[in-house]
Formats: C-alpha cells, sequence, structure tokens
C-alpha cells in the first residue's frame, strides 16, 4: 500500500506542475490591464446606452403625496443622491455634455422644479426665506455638503413662486446661486392643441415676462404638439425641450436623443423604487445595482471595435483530452531525464570500454554517438582516435569511448527576445555551423534557426513517421542524433528553432501525388516553373506534419518553426482544385485550424509554435491573407511566435510611394510590425521579424543596412529578430 500512495502522490505532483508549467496561447488569451489614462474609455453598449437622470419636482408641503415632497423627504431625497455619488448639474451643462467641473467616477443628474409655485421658494415677513421651501432647503444641503452643487432648473411661470412683489428679487436670486430659469410657457398652455403662432406668442410672452431668454422648456402637463410647424415654432425659441416623467434620458451625442423630447423621472416614491431600486426613506449608499446605466463622469463611452482576433470565422474542434495530455506529459518529463547505460560497454576505472567484436554494422562513433556529448559522427569519431592512441582498432581489442556522460540531460533554454541568424541543415552539420555560432555568441545572440525539413521536401532527421519512410523523405539523413544536436548546443546557451517547411515539398507530391493540389484540366497542379504543392486541406497531409512536430518537440528543441505554411500565389492559382468547399470555406480556415490542431498536438511538450509568413499579409490584409491564407489576426491566438519576412527588397518597385523600397530598410521594417502588432492585438504572440542580411536591390548595402533594421525592430517594442541569408553569411 506504501507503495501504491507513493505513484499516486507522484502523479498528483506531476499534473499539479503540468497545469503550472504548460504555458501556451488561447483562443482568446488574457489581456494585460493597461495604466488608466486621465479619461477612461467604456466601451459603448448600445443595447444599454450610458443614461442620466433628469429628476422632476412640483409641489412642497408637509405630507407626501402624489404631486407633493415633504421638506423632510426632499431632504433625505438628496442625501441619498450624494451617498451614491450623484452629483447636479445644469440642463446648460447637460446638453453640452460639459462635465469638467465634476470629480471622475461621481455620476451627473439634473434637478428640475415645475410651475414655480411658492413652496419652491418662499419669502417670510421678516425678508428670509422660508427654511422649509425647496430653495432653502437647496441652500442648506449645499452648506452641509460642499461638494455637491447647486444647480437646479426652476420651470416658472408668471406669478413669481406665488409671491409676485418679489418676483424679480427671486429670480435674481436664484441666477446668482447657480441655477438656472426656465420657460413653462405663459399660461401653462396644452402645446397639442394651439398653433404654431400661439406657440410662439406663449413663449415670446413668457421670455417678456421673465426679462431675458430662456433656452429650456418643461412642456406643461407633458403635452407636447405633432406638427411639424408647431415644433419648429418651439425649436426657435429654446435648446431643449422636456417630458413629464418617464425613463432617465439617454445622452445628448446618443443617436436616438431627442431635444425636443427629453424624458424625466417623476420625483415620487414608486419612481424611485422603479428606476434606482430605492426605498422610502433610504439614504445610505445602495447595496443594489440602479435599473438603468448611469453615466460615469470622467468616462469616454466609445464604440468598441471587436479586436481583430474576435473577427475571424469560429469552428468546431475537439482538443485532446486533459488526462491524455497529461499522461503525454509526464512521460515527456521522465524522458529528459535518463540514466546513460549504454549496451555493450563496461564501466571500469572511471571510463566506459568495449570489446570490438569485428562484426560491427558502423563505427564505433556511429554506434555510440547517442550516448555521447557529440552531435557529429566526425567529431566523436575523433575523440575515439585520441582516446587509444595505441589502438589498431582490431577485432578482440578493448577501447576505451570517451565522453559518455553518466546522465543524459536537456535543458531547455529561455532568453527574452533572442536575436540570431538562420542555418541551413548542411552548415549546421558542417564545420561551417559552430564557427557561426561561436561568432554569434560572442555578438550576443543566442538564436539559431536551422532546417530539419525544405523545400526539397526531405526530411533532415530521423522519423518514425510512416509516411516519411514510404515517400523515401529520410534519404538525406543530416542529423543522425537530433536530440544530441539539441542537447550539445543548449550546454552552449543557444536557443534552437527547427525550420520545417510545410506545403511546398517536391518529395512527397513526386512520390504522393494525389496528396498534392489538383488541376483543373487534371492531375497535380503546378507552378509555371514546375513546382508542385501539398494540398494544405488534405488530412493526410496535415497529419504527416503533425506527426514531424511531435518528434521535434520530443528532441527537445526550443521553437517548431513552420515555413511555406501557406496557399500558393504564382502560377495559374484559378486552375487549382482543392479538398475543401471552396465557395463555403475560406483559405485562412483551412490554415487557422490546422495549426489550431498542432497547437494542440504540442501542448504537452515544452516547445513554441512559431509560423514564418509573409511581412506584406498586413499592408493589404483582406487581399493578401485571403490570398495565402495566412489571416494574422486568426493564426496569433494559437502561436507563440511570428517571424514576418519584413526584407525591404521583397516590396516591389513604387510600393508605398517609394521607388525602390530595397533602400528603405528602417520604414519598411517599422511599418510592418507596426502593423503586425495591430492585427496581433489581444493575443500573446510575439513578433520576431526575419531581418534582411543580403544585398539583393540594395544600391548601398552594408552593416548600417542590418543596424537600421534592427532600431526599427526595437522602436515598434521588439528586441528579438533573427538575420536571413540563404548562404549562411553573416560576420566578416
Amino acid at each position: 500500500m506504501k507503495v501504491v500512495r507513493i505513484i499516486v502522490a507522484i502523479l498528483i505532483v506531476g499534473f499539479i506542475a503540468f497545469l503550472t508549467t504548460v504555458q501556451k496561447p488561447h483562443p482568446v488569451p488574457p489581456i494585460e490591464e493597461p495604466p488608466v489614462p486621465e479619461m477612461v474609455k467604456i466601451a459603448y453598449d448600445a443595447d444599454n446606452p450610458p443614461r442620466i437622470p433628469i429628476l422632476e419636482y412640483h409641489n412642497f408641503g408637509e405630507v407626501d403625496s402624489r404631486w407633493t415632497r415633504s421638506p423632510d423627504t426632499f431632504y433625505d431625497d438628496l442625501l441619498w443622491l450624494y451617498n451614491n455619488d450623484f452629483r447636479p448639474i445644469s440642463v446648460d451643462e447637460f446638453i453640452n455634455m460639459d462635465f469638467a467641473r465634476l470629480e471622475p467616477g461621481t455620476l451627473p443628474f439634473v434637478l428640475t422644479f415645475d410651475d414655480a409655485s411658492m413652496d419652491q421658494f418662499r419669502y417670510l415677513s421678516d425678508e428670509s426665506i422660508d427654511p422649509r421651501s425647496a430653495v432653502a432647503m437647496l441652500d442648506k444641503f449645499h452648506q452641509d455638503y460642499p461638494d455637491f452643487g447647486p444647480q437646479a432648473t426652476f420651470f416658472v411661470l408668471p406669478g413669481g413662486f406665488g409671491q409676485p412683489e418679489r418676483f424679480e428679487r427671486k429670480i435674481e436670486y436664484l441666477r446668482e446661486t447657480g441655477r438656472e430659469v426656465a420657460s413653462h410657457t405663459y399660461y401653462h398652455d396644452d402645446l397639442s392643441e394651439i398653433s404654431a403662432e400661439d406657440i410662439r406668442a406663449t413663449l415670446q410672452e413668457a421670455e417678456d415676462y421673465i426679462g431675458f431668454e430662456m433656452n429650456s422648456l418643461a412642456y406643461p402637463n407633458g403635452l407636447f404638439p405633432d406638427g411639424e410647424d408647431e415644433m419648429a415654432a418651439i425649436d426657435e425659441f429654446v435648446d431643449a425641450a422636456f417630458l413629464v416623467g418617464a425613463r432617465p434620458s439617454r445622452l445628448p451625442n446618443d443617436p436616438e436623443f431627442d431635444a425636443m423630447m427629453i424624458p424625466r423621472i417623476q420625483a415620487i416614491d414608486e419612481e424611485w423604487v422603479r428606476h434606482f431600486n430605492r426605498e422610502f426613506g433610504e439614504t445610505a449608499r445602495s447595496e443594489v445595482e440602479f435599473n438603468f446605466n448611469p453615466f460615469v463622469a470622467g468616462v469616454e463611452y466609445v464604440d468598441e471595435e471587436p479586436l481583430p482576433y474576435e473577427t475571424c470565422k469560429p469552428f468546431e474542434f475537439t482538443p485532446t483530452s486533459k488526462g491524455k495530455t497529461f499522461w503525454k506529459y509526464l512521460a515527456y518529463k521522465f524522458n529528459k531525464l535518463e540514466v546513460n547505460n549504454p549496451k555493450n560497454l563496461t564501466y571500469k576505472n572511471g571510463e566506459f570500454h568495449y570489446t570490438i567484436t569485428g562484426e560491427e554494422e558502423q563505427s564505433l562513433a556511429g554506434l555510440f554517438l547517442s550516448n555521447s556529448r557529440h552531435y557529429r559522427i566526425k567529431d566523436f569519431k575523433n575523440a575515439i582516435l585520441e582516446a587509444n592512441p595505441e589502438s589498431d582498432f582490431e577485432p578482440d581489442d578493448e577501447v576505451v569511448i570517451p565522453d559518455i556522460p553518466a546522465f543524459k540531460l536537456n535543458h531547455p533554454i529561455t532568453p527574452k527576445n533572442p536575436w540570431g541568424i538562420y542555418l541551413t541543415a548542411y552548415s549546421a552539420m558542417s564545420d561551417q555551423g559552430p564557427r557561426l555560432i561561436n561568432q554569434l555568441k560572442e555578438k550576443g545572440g543566442q538564436l539559431v534557426v536551422f532546417d530539419v525539413k525544405e523545400i526539397d521536401g526531405h526530411v533532415y532527421f530521423e522519423t518514425d513517421v510512416p509516411l516519411a519512410q514510404s515517400s523515401n523523405a529520410q534519404d538525406h539523413i543530416q542529423y543522425p542524433d537530433l536530440a544530441n544536436f539539441v542537447k550539445y548546443w543548449h550546454e552552449q546557451g543557444i536557443y534552437l528553432t527547427a525550420r520545417i517547411v510545410i506545403f511546398k515539398d517536391i518529395n512527397l507530391t513526386t512520390n504522393r501525388p494525389d496528396l498534392a493540389i489538383q488541376s483543373a484540366s487534371g492531375g497535380p497542379w503546378a507552378t509555371r516553373e514546375g513546382a508542385v504543392w501539398l494540398d494544405p486541406s488534405n488530412e493526410e497531409t496535415q497529419d504527416y506534419i503533425l506527426g514531424l512536430a511531435e518528434e521535434l518537440a520530443q528532441s527537445g528543441v526550443d521553437e517548431i518553426q513552420f515555413d511555406y505554411i501557406r496557399f500558393p500565389t504564382m502560377g495559374p492559382v484559378n486552375e487549382t482544385v482543392y479538398n475543401f468547399d471552396e465557395e463555403n470555406i475560406e483559405k485562412y480556415e483551412v490554415i487557422r485550424n490546422f495549426i489550431a490542431r498542432v497547437h494542440d498536438r504540442l501542448l504537452p511538450y515544452e516547445s513554441k509554435l512559431s509560423l514564418d509568413v509573409y511581412g506584406v499579409i498586413v499592408w493589404n490584409n483582406e487581399y493578401d491573407s485571403r490570398s495565402t491564407g495566412q489571416k494574422m489576426a486568426c493564426l496569433g491566438p494559437y502561436i507563440d511566435v511570428v517571424y514576418p519576412m519584413v526584407y525591404p527588397s521583397h516590396f516591389g518597385p513604387g510600393f508605398a510611394g517609394y521607388a525602390n523600397p530595397g533602400d528603405e530598410p528602417y520604414y519598411f521594417v517599422a511599418e510592418s510590425l507596426r502593423l503586425f502588432n495591430k492585427y496581433l492585438e489581444g493575443t500573446n504572440t510575439e513578433v520576431r521579424p526575419w531581418l534582411q542580411a543580403f544585398a539583393w536591390r540594395v544600391n548601398n548595402y552594408g552593416q548600417w543596412y542590418v543596424d537600421a533594421q534592427v532600431k526599427a525592430t526595437n522602436d515598434q517594442g521588439w528586441k528579438g529578430y533573427a538575420l536571413w541569408n540563404a548562404g549562411n553569411n553573416y560576420f566578416y
């Protein structure tokens, strides 16, 4: 039982480690919150737009009723508004959306009073203001809470609040204390029943009586005309007209806002409940949400455009179960630590020894390369010769096999923003490879992108994928032991990216023409130069690549880079016939769906997934992404790194107005990366560009040319990059 408990504990710990260490991008990756600017931006929701409540009061008395509010209840109303961050604004501020004086985070509202009743504003016999009148209550509240402004709007009628002899004095007081005086017509007219001429007359009489122009109007009893001429007459006098009751108002910049039909909320108990969820007598901060979306001062409501990846068509995909992924992860982790116990070797005196039988099918270096510290047979052979200077390597001779470590460890390299170079498979395995890599290290670089499969279709490492073996893809092995190659350079601190060409494959299309893109005229389709491409939508082809990618991940490479991960764009592309419904499925969906499968397959491993893409696809994104299938926004959520090929010389003459783009290294790299940043917004994808390290189409090529591209990369927020030179000529 104790053994069982130990095994269970190991599995649990392993599963926790799996969940915490497997970090892969997600279709909707988390986005780091940006610093909050002075003006906070919030997405505008057309279904629930921000609103400003406009409260409507009428009479004041000692008993609350339908049209009457008691002074104590009114004070409670103000206190509840204050405690819930509401602050008063004038009608003029509302119409002009001028909220500059409000503290950010507060909620503006408009306080209005209709009919100019005496209990709204009464002078006592001693010429003081009645403390139980609305104006006195407002003054008192402003005194008690100075950050709650005095703003209010009074829609008045002739009669001077019931005290005509004090009319001018009251109007002057209201305006001096920051209140607005607005129109309620002259006779409290039913504007739905009178002509345009009579409307003009009553509004003019009201202004003449008050003594100044009034910019807003409250419709008496909420009644308004339905004729165009009558409404035009009102519009001649005022900038805003208010209804009686209804709901909180939209903002003046809202497409559905009507300045001549502004709704208000009657400040009676049932309306407080309906709109604010406030029960009678409540004054404390509310613990429940309002039944509308209040506008917040200091916030800019913007039409939020979806992030680029959110515009991609959805697709059905069933990922590998977490359990199966976990077991693969666990096996991979256990295999990372191998006890080096090569067969047929004996260990004595601190060295491994081997007795030659004379029947070996390959050299001693070939027999034990996978157990050694070497990745090239040439180097290992020399080490064996040096370790056995007296031996003739005859049958029955016992010889020393050097450089066999006790354990085989492979530690992944995780530099931040590495930069480096590209190597062909031939360079990587020749003397040129170590020389260039050592020069790279001296200059501070850590990244090496090396070929494992090129356009010729040959797979340069030993693979168990059946299609690679049946199609003769193994005829040109360059890496006798890829895992040893990876382990060796990891020990030197090199970050390794295995470049694998995907859909341009001469070998496979030759041996399996049924996997090629087909021609409408019959047989495999080819470019004018005779190049044949694999059909990216063919599931057998995709499975072939998936198998190779998984083996690369198991070898321990830090990154797997897909090149030619696209549809062909040159030649008679109108004659192509694919294995998918081109009328209903776009090319980018084929590429995206395949990459999602690769992403899923690589989850148990530590290798990142990266893609090489055309630099031009983000300049004219719709056209180029449609033809190549490389729609960056849709690929971004499933990859770790993108390598845009932003070589200036590859932009055609006249592109972006430049006669020779090859002579503009800074501009074309900087602008390309700016656009890649835009289309990858919302994803975790790192941009690591391919930079031009060759002189084609450049009039004055030199180190300055590379430096200009590096500066452009840095200026767009990225430090990592890779230099491309097909001949691997980098350092002079």
